[in-house]
């Protein structure tokens, strides 16, 4: 996220179980987002606060801001990449896990034969092409198995509550058939406005650096707007 520069830092959140086996996953979208919130609050204790979530973490962001809406606090951006309620999210198991990390590095699975895939194949792969999640060990992807699972049982189940800001969201136009959701399913979720901006990629790469070097201009073209240019603004939109 360069693009946002130096006067926008940007702070990351992992998922509770990913470093420990035996850690207990949250049982409810709710849960996470008050979890998520104590720890925003222990950088910044009081708003306004900025939320972006990509897929799933959007819906996990707007739970969040409504949280944070119920304790008070104001969310004045909240950024969603190509996210939106009450969509079902099909069983995950490990080979769905492995097939993601090739993804998400661009290498078409495809080339690895029809066999189940192996997680010292695909560390090879990873390996091969200088990705730092080559370094994930057999415990990691039964972690990330393990999160993935109940994630998909926790949105499955999700009620949104109704933020009453405005939601910035980003649409990834190059797979969107005449049944997907539109911008237009958050409505009821949403008092403010709902702001789109249309990407030309699809929605399983937006984490790689030619889409998200766009959606970082994206996100600091709205800073801008919101806070007016920065000392680093020419630099951040470079």
């Amino acid at each position: 996220m360069k693009h946002l520069g130096q006067d926008y830092p940007v702070y990351g959140l992992q998922a509770r179980g990913l470093d420990d086996h035996g850690e207990q996953l949250p049982s409810t979208i709710a849960e996470m987002a008050d979890d998520y919130v104590r720890q925003i609050r222990t950088v910044q204790p009081s708003g306004p606060y900025r939320l972006v979530g990509y897929s799933a973490g959007g819906v996990i962001a707007h739970a969040m801001a409504t949280r944070l809406e119920a304790l008070g606090e104001e969310t004045d951006l909240l950024g969603v990449l190509d996210t939106y309620p009450n969509q079902k999210m099909p069983p995950i198991d490990e080979q769905d896990v492995l097939a993601d990390l090739l993804r998400w590095v661009g290498y078409d699975r495809r080339y690895l034969g029809n066999g189940p895939l192996t997680h010292e194949r695909v560390t090879e792969v990873l390996q091969r092409l200088g990705s730092a999640m080559a370094t994930l060990e057999g415990r990691h992807i039964e972690a990330i198995t393990r999160i993935y699972a109940n994630n998909s049982d926790l949105f499955n189940t999700h009620l949104p509550d109704r933020f009453g800001g405005d939601i910035l969201l980003v649409v990834a136009t190059l797979d969107k058939i005449d049944i997907s959701p539109t911008p237009a399913t958050w409505g009821p979720y949403v008092g403010g406005r709902i702001e789109t901006r249309e990407v030309d990629r699809q929605h399983t790469d937006l984490m790689k650096p030619g889409p998200l070097a766009e959606i970082g201009r994206i996100l600091a073209a709205k800073l801008e707007e919101m806070d007016g240019p920065g000392p680093d603004a020419h630099g951040a939109a470079q």
